[in-house]
């Protein structure tokens, strides 16, 4: 039995009892152990974060805690959005920058939409004035930059904002990967385009897609961790797992801790 379909057994389904779920491949690979040591992997993936320092601080200890046994090995993943709409936008970057550093675990960063949208408004005031409407207003005010400012005229609010944002910022933004896999799991900002092998996927799927993938009951090659779409609750299929709870505008921030036993879930409002 595939590891998430155990897994599963073990975490009560948190979507619709009645939802159909197709079941998944046989495919049966566990989390592995690292060639240079006996420490057994542990995966905690955290949702869309949208400026919300405050949250994201929150879990921060619930992360750390997760390192304390050393027989095990932490990979600490985020899921991308880390700003826009809410928030501190500014303090999410140099928070995930300094998380970089650590030594004790690794981290790793995804792009999400919204990185690659404030990367393309600091280049064309085209892209400028669209980010805006996309929730870029919440970062721009992160960073110093007048909202009046950018109503009355766009060009120069986004030099301002070019001047404002710290090389290092640019550079985290610009070296966001696009996904990772570990084991049988894959995880990406927005999801997969179904029938589309897993290594062959587009960016822009990869970032932006919704449906078909969403309402897909197919089998991926892995099941996909996922943020970019909020729901309620977290989402838990044999397909798919979605984690972004909406916590700009809900306040629930979530994370999930993942290895070759269980699932446990950590949010904000529920630490």
């Amino acid at each position: 039995m595939p590891l998430l379909d155990r897994l599963l057994k073990r975490f009560r389904n948190r979507e619709d009892d009645d939802a159909p779920v197709a079941p998944a491949a046989e495919w049966r690979p566990s989390l592995p152990r690292y060639a240079f040591s006996n420490t057994t992997v542990e995966i905690a993936a955290v949702g869309d974060i949208h400026g919300r320092i405050d949250l994201l601080r929150q879990l921060t200890p619930e992360l750390d805690r997760a390192v304390a046994d050393p027989q095990r090995r932490l990979i600490e993943i985020y899921l991308g959005d880390y700003v826009d709409h809410a928030g501190d936008p500014r303090a999410v970057l140099d928070h995930l920058i300094e998380r970089r550093k650590l030594t004790d675990r690794d981290v790793i960063c995804l792009v999400g939409n919204h990185e690659k949208m404030m990367l393309s408004a600091l280049d064309g005031d085209e892209s400028f004035v669209k980010w805006l409407d996309y929730g870029g207003a919440a970062t721009l005010k992160s960073y110093g930059v007048s909202l009046r400012l950018a109503s009355a005229r766009p060009s120069e609010a986004r030099e301002a904002l070019r001047a404002a944002v710290p090389p290092s910022h640019v550079a985290f933004l610009q070296n966001l990967r696009e996904s990772y896999a570990e084991s049988e799991f894959f995880f990406v900002h927005a999801g997969v385009r179904p029938g589309a092998p897993i290594d062959q996927q587009s960016a822009k799927d990869l970032l932006w897609i919704r449906e078909p993938f969403l309402s897909s009951f197919a089998h991926f090659g892995a099941t996909v961790v996922h943020g970019h779409t909020p729901t309620a609750t977290v989402v838990m299929r044999p397909n798919r797992i979605g984690l972004d709870t909406g916590a700009y505008r809900t306040g629930v921030l979530t994370a999930m801790f993942l290895n070759s036993d269980r699932i446990r879930l950590v949010d904000s409002a529920r630490r």
